[in-house]
């Protein structure tokens, strides 16, 4: 089944606000369940909220971000990132909030899609082992589309001090691997985990370890309706600069297989 994924970021509440709101917003969203969205969740990160519609509306659906402002309360643009995929048997992603810069995801995503000694499926996995495109854009407004591994050292000189940004990865089937987008100050990361892509622990490195790379807030599996993992602080402390959430599409979104 094709769907499509959106999650949406609101930034700038207080924590209690913040806390309050995600709480209330989740039972006016049962509402929109098995209508226009297949699925939903609300996550917290401190003052900051993240909201997971997962529909059939398409990539840039004006009903679901209509929903999506209904929900947060807000009349200025939200935070957003989307996917639009067909749905794997099982289907899992994982989305990152940062709040520092607009490249914080550049050379993480290069790591991730570029770089063998990180993703071991890149040389392992028939399904990775072609490489992945780069979709990337200017701070003038140029955009340019480069592959992996062919084009690998002028894509690693246009993130790094090009003033370019990943807006999209692909699969060179066309499959898309990841996408980013503006969240107010910060950026929105989504990315598919596993099975021809790679694999959850892959993703999180680039952005786990080493003394220059952003802190990820811990992790707690909890089941849930998307089989998500939370973050493990309930607070933003000034210390932790990248929030991230793994969930996991459940099969009964497969109605029509």
């Amino acid at each position: 089944m094709r769907v499509t994924i959106s999650c949406f970021v609101l930034e700038g509440k207080d924590v209690k606000a913040a806390r309050q709101l995600a709480e209330s917003r989740k039972k006016g969203l049962s509402q929109q369940k098995g209508n226009l969205l297949l699925d939903y969740s609300v996550e917290r990160s401190g003052g900051t909220i993240l909201l997971l519609l997962i529909h059939k509306e398409g990539a840039g659906s004006g009903r679901v971000r209509g929903l999506a402002r209904q929900v947060l309360s807000s009349e200025s643009n939200l935070g957003v990132a989307e996917m639009e995929l067909e749905e794997r048997d099982e289907e899992s992603f994982a989305a990152f909030y940062s709040k520092v810069s607009v490249k914080d995801f550049n050379i993480g995503l290069y790591e991730v899609y570029v770089n063998p000694l990180n993703t071991m499926g890149l040389v392992s996995d028939s399904g990775m082992r072609a490489g992945f495109k780069f979709e990337v854009y200017g701070d003038g407004g140029g955009r340019a589309v480069l592959d992996s591994p062919e084009d690998s050292y002028d894509l690693f000189s246009l993130l790094d001090y090009g003033g370019y940004i990943v807006r999209r990865v692909y699969r060179k089937t066309g499959e898309i691997a990841a996408s980013v987008g503006y969240a107010g100050s910060g950026r929105l990361l989504l990315a598919r985990c596993g099975r021809g892509f790679p694999g959850l622990e892959d993703v999180l490195n680039p952005f786990s370890s080493g003394k220059s790379k952003p802190k990820v807030f811990s992790f707690s599996q909890k089941g849930g309706m998307l089989g998500e993992f939370k973050p493990g602080k309930e607070v933003w402390d000034g210390k932790a600069v990248l929030s991230n959430v793994l969930w996991r599409l459940k099969p009964r979104f497969r109605q029509d297989r």
